[in-house]
């Protein structure tokens, strides 16, 4: 097997079928890909769509320590030589031919890259987000290996081990600066080609979440030693705004 895409997902039906939907005509297309779906227990029919409608891949349904942990059992219950996560509700870029995925195949099959990076395209805001440049930044390589863009050879996760759980929604952020500190991969960037869509927001959203975002991502730097003081910034912002919001409440119960 060339291709195995990783598909996590926790009670959002609606976007899980997207996902299938826009994979599905090159997954019969090509016989060299294969659709594994790492559900959280959802609450929400996921796990009755799965066993009476989804017929094109693997597929297990259990609960589990949150989306590092989902990824990592899509690692072990993946075949391929590479491995391309597509969350739920991430698309396959609709502008995406049939020609160009051959390409990417092509690409994959005919040489060995730990990395093979594309361009993804966020819906919200219409904006592209770029492979990464090859300066001696790994901050920016980091960040520029879009977790939906990217094909991680499967075997790196061998030799360097899973996401940790530890840093939650920043596992790929960590994941990408281990890789990036601890190997010297070789990456292949494909710059002509949008692979993916995906929604903004998300988690990231609220407040809270765009806290919790920071302050795992300041978490990640801290421990290759690549933090700054914005980073340090951000976090403290974070806080200080908590504690405003708490002595609201406080003085707002008091009254």
């Amino acid at each position: 097997m060339l291709l195995t895409i990783v598909t996590i997902s926790y009670n959002d039906l609606p976007g899980l079928k997207l996902s299938i939907q826009s994979l599905s005509k090159f997954i019969n297309e090509f016989e060299e890909i294969e659709h594994v779906i790492i559900d959280g227990n959802s609450r929400d029919g996921t796990k009755d769509f799965l066993e009476n409608k989804f017929c094109s891949g693997f597929w297990i349904s259990e609960p589990d320590n949150g989306p590092c942990d989902a990824l990592n059992k899509g690692i072990t219950n993946s075949k391929g030589k590479y491995i391309l996560f597509l969350n739920a509700g991430d698309l396959i870029a609709k502008e995406l031919t049939l020609e160009q995925f051959r390409h990417i195949l092509n690409i994959l099959s005919s040489q060995t890259f730990d990395l093979v990076s594309l361009k993804v395209k966020n819906t919200d805001i219409n904006k592209f987000i770029f492979p990464p440049n090859y300066s001696n930044n790994i901050r920016n390589k980091a960040m520029s290996l879009h977790h939906q863009g990217t094909f991680y050879f499967r075997k790196i996760f061998q030799e360097i081990g899973g996401y940790d759980e530890e840093y939650g929604m920043r596992g790929d952020l960590e994941m990408n600066l281990r890789i990036l500190t601890r190997t010297n991969p070789q990456i292949k960037s494909i710059r002509d080609i949008v692979i993916t869509e995906f929604r903004g927001g998300g988690m990231t959203s609220s407040f809270r979440g765009s806290f919790i975002f920071h302050k795992l991502g300041f978490k990640a730097y801290k421990l290759y030693g690549l933090h700054t003081l914005k980073d340090r910034g951000w976090w403290l912002l974070g806080c200080m705004k908590i504690i405003k919001r708490a002595a609201r409440l406080i003085i707002k119960h008091v009254s």
